[in-house]
């Protein structure tokens, strides 16, 4: 789990991708579902999340937010190869 929180007021905002807090998962076959993998800088408006949003029926995708506006913004999706993560 895990949300976003505005430092100067205190507002907390979902993550991309989530719903009530929680994110999807990365897929792998032979596995079981992992974390989703996730990577952000203090100093950045950008959020990369590696994850599933629709198991079973798509694949992983590498996902490029950026936080505008106090809203995500989807930049780019491009499908993961099968086991990349």
């Amino acid at each position: 789990m895990m949300c976003v929180v505005d430092a100067l007021t205190g507002k907390v905002y979902n993550p991309p991708l989530s719903e009530d807090l929680v994110l999807p998962s990365l897929y792998q076959e032979g596995y079981l579902p992992g974390v989703a993998d996730v990577a952000f800088r203090q100093n950045s408006a950008l959020m990369i999340v590696k994850a599933n949003p629709n198991p079973p029926k798509e694949r992983n995708y590498t996902h490029y937010f950026l936080w505008e506006s106090n809203r995500w913004k989807l930049l780019l999706r491009i499908p993961m190869e099968p086991n990349e993560g």
